[in-house]
């Protein structure tokens, strides 16, 4: 996957080895170019292994609480392992996040929709929403 979900196809990889502990995990793009199918293409690219980028000096590992706007908001926490904005892994803490972290992520997503006002407005009576 490319930046902005763009998807790209790699004709002929470069090497064969059978050990798949050898095999890169990564590939960084560096020239891509569009057929006359329509289809990208990876003209240019360099490999990188999983274990490079999960070094401590390269990747940040952080606990993300968020809520999930299709389940009601339902707060929720996970262990982030990134480098810049590639995720490398993503798993659920091991305990639930703190009650100040449910506060914030749920004042973020009443922020998002635009406020106390309109995240509550559908819930409002008739005489109330003319306040």
């Amino acid at each position: 996957m490319l930046s902005l979900g763009r998807s790209a196809r790699l004709d002929k990889p470069r090497g064969n080895s059978s050990n798949s502990d050898a095999a890169p995990n990564f590939a960084i793009v560096l020239d891509t170019s569009t057929g006359d199918d329509g289809k990208t293409r990876i003209r240019s690219y360099v490999t990188i292994h999983d274990g490079i980028l999960r070094r401590e000096d390269v990747s940040v590992e952080k606990d993300v609480v968020f809520t999930v706007p299709s389940r009601g908001h339902e707060v929720r926490a996970r262990r982030v392992r990134t480098v810049g904005a590639l995720e490398l892994s993503s798993v659920p803490t091991p305990t639930p996040p703190s009650p100040d972290d449910v506060a914030g992520a749920l004042l973020d997503a009443i922020r998002s929709i635009g406020g106390v006002y309109k995240a509550l407005y559908p819930y409002l009576s008739n005489e109330k929403k003319t306040l």
